[in-house]
């Protein structure tokens, strides 16, 4: 009887207190609401962000891929073209872009894309060299060429040859005159440049074997990114050491299974 009593008494003031709880709750619930909402778009924004840059990689790796396709038949004025090379060099400073510098994978694949970018530019030079020595007279333009006058140098001392100067010490009249000195008959010129055609088929093989190694490691690296997406999209944390593990996972799936390359 005294609670009931109690109670009769003090009803306003509990019911004052259960307003003020009910608030407070809502309050906390309106709190909660919106913090997982905005977690949730948080989430949504960063996979939607995600998805579209894995495409935009693998687009363009594509694209990179594709116009490095050559082989002993790409014929000189193709490799030398300025448009080609502009577009290539682009491509590869697009893709280096879109890659983490603190993640030793995608150093390793920024890596490829510099050596690749380095054997193609010395093959231009050599299609170029290549052009020019089949032509009647001789651009003296050749003769300041650096790779032109160390492969010269070269076949003047497999000649017999005194030739001691170092390549920086060369000018280009002293290059000209060795050249005279040098290459006398038809021969000897077809034996030149024999030296750059095989030069140009090392290096189209290094870059075919480079552009084959790209494009497995950026199929590894594509897959790792989409398995990041599966997992941060259900709002879990996947850290560079949980990434890394994948890659070396999938790195030991791919070299177990033989997979046709992209090139």
């Amino acid at each position: 009887m005294l609670y009931i009593e109690f109670f009769k008494k003090n009803s306003d003031g509990f019911t004052a207190i259960g307003v003020i709880l009910t608030f407070i709750v809502s309050i906390i619930t309106l709190i909660a609401t919106l913090h997982s909402k905005k977690t949730k778009q948080y989430i949504d924004t960063i996979t939607r962000s995600r998805i579209e840059w894995i495409g935009h990689l693998r687009k363009l790796t594509s694209k990179y891929l594709s116009m490095l396709s050559i082989n002993l038949n790409t014929t000189t004025n193709t490799i030398e073209s300025e448009k080609n090379y502009r577009e290539i060099l682009n491509l590869s400073n697009e893709i280096k872009l879109m890659l983490n510098f603190k993640s030793d994978f995608d150093n390793k694949i920024i890596k490829l894309l510099s050596e690749i970018i380095a054997d193609f530019d010395q093959l231009r030079t050599a299609c170029e060299c290549i052009n020019i020595l089949s032509r009647s007279g001789i651009n003296k333009d050749i003769f300041e060429n650096p790779y032109f006058v160390k492969n010269l140098i070269n076949y003047a001392k497999d000649s017999g040859y005194d030739v001691t100067n170092e390549i920086k010490d060369y000018n280009c009249k002293y290059v000209s005159n060795l050249f005279k000195d040098v290459i006398k008959t038809p021969d000897d010129k077809d034996k030149f440049i024999r030296i750059f055609l095989s030069s140009q088929e090392q290096l189209i093989h290094g870059i075919n074997d480079n552009c084959s190694d790209l494009s497995n490691k950026v199929r590894i690296y594509l897959k790792s990114e989409w398995n990041r997406v599966k997992i941060e999209s259900q709002g879990k944390r996947y850290s560079s050491k949980k990434q890394e593990k994948e890659i070396n996972k999938l790195s030991k799936y791919f070299s177990q299974h033989k997979f046709e390359s992209i090139d």
